[in-house]
C-alpha cells in the first residue's frame, strides 16, 4: 500500500505524458487525466479523466445499439453538452496529503512565530546577543512569507477540492 501511494505521488508530479495501464481503478481515478477505452470493434474512445469519469461519460449503452439518426445525434449532442460543462478537479494524492499536512504545518509556523516574538518583546537580546537577534528578526520575515505561501496554496487546493 505504501508502494502505490508513493506511486501516485511521484506520478502525480510527472510534467511529461505516460501510458498507464492497470486493473486498479482507484489508483487510476487518482492518476490519470485522460482515459483511452477500447470499444471491442477495434476503436479507442477517449474520455477525459479517470474511470469513474468514464463511467460518468460514456454513452448509455441501449443508445450505442441503436441505428436512429437522430438517437444517435441526441447522444452525440448530450456528450458534448457534457463535456462542456465545468468538471469537478480531483485532486491527486500529492495535492490531497498537502491539503491534510498544511494546517499542521501552519500552525507549527505560528507557535514559532509566537516564541521568537516572546524573546524579541522585552529588547533585552537586541543588547545581549545583536547577532542572534537579527537571526530572530530574519526568521520573523521568513516565516510571515512562508505562512502567506503556505495559506495561498491551502485556499488553491481547498477550492480545487470543492469544484
Amino acid at each position: 500500500m505504501v508502494t502505490l501511494e508513493l506511486l501516485e505521488e511521484m506520478l502525480g508530479g510527472y510534467k511529461g505524458t505516460l501510458l498507464l495501464i492497470s486493473h486498479d481503478r482507484a489508483f487510476m481515478d487518482n492518476v490519470v487525466t485522460s482515459t483511452w477505452v477500447f470499444d471491442g470493434k477495434g476503436n479507442i474512445d477517449e474520455y477525459i479523466g479517470g474511470y469513474q469519469d468514464y463511467l460518468e461519460q460514456r454513452p448509455d449503452q441501449t443508445a450505442v445499439g441503436l441505428k436512429s439518426d437522430a438517437k444517435k445525434a441526441a447522444a452525440k449532442a448530450e456528450a458534448t453538452a457534457a463535456a462542456a460543462a465545468p468538471k469537478k478537479v480531483k485532486l491527486s494524492y500529492k495535492d490531497q496529503r498537502a491539503l491534510e499536512q498544511l494546517p499542521a504545518e501552519m500552525e507549527a509556523l505560528e507557535k514559532e512565530q509566537a516564541e521568537i516574538n516572546d524573546i524579541l518583546a522585552d529588547g533585552s537580546l537586541f543588547v545581549s546577543d545583536a547577532d542572534q537577534a537579527m537571526k530572530l528578526s530574519n526568521r520573523l520575515t521568513e516565516i510571515d512569507d512562508l505562512l502567506l505561501e503556505k495559506l495561498e496554496r491551502w485556499e488553491e487546493l481547498e477550492e480545487m477540492s470543492k469544484g
